[in-house]
């Protein structure tokens, strides 16, 4: 139950980030700091969403004991979707739109930098077993 909580402080966080980033000029050091507030937090709920997706299927949900109507059940079922839909989506959309622009080479040298820490680890840690064979 913790994590539903916390995914839903996580979204009004990455929204109100992005909402207040307007409120300064740009170019501003705030506004930068705004933006880079929601990327992180976007990247953090996009993360989490798959956690929650695989604590969903490993641990179903408690059975309600008071009976509720099918449609109320199918629309409960529909509306969950949709907001994992979204929560997978947005994330997804938010990195295609930082394509064209200055800040997507910021991001992508970030993420190049540690896919290079990640693999050079790797590697090195597979060159000391074939050593130690």
């Amino acid at each position: 139950m913790g994590l539903h909580w916390l995914m839903l402080l996580l979204l009004v966080a990455v929204f109100a980030a992005m909402e207040l980033s307007d409120g300064f000029p740009k170019g501003s050091d705030t506004r930068a700091s705004l933006k880079t507030l929601h990327f992180t937090l976007g990247l953090t709920v996009f993360t989490l969403v798959w956690v929650r997706l695989i604590a969903k299927l490993v641990s179903p949900a408690p059975l309600i004991h008071l009976p509720i109507a099918r449609w109320q059940e199918v629309t409960a079922k529909v509306v969950q979707a949709l907001l994992y839909l979204l929560m997978i989506a947005m994330p997804l959309l938010g990195w295609a739109g930082l394509a064209d622009t200055k800040r997507s080479r910021q991001v992508d040298s970030v993420l190049r930098l540690a896919a290079a820490c990640f693999v050079h680890r790797e590697q090195g840690s597979r060159g000391n077993d074939q050593r130690n064979l």
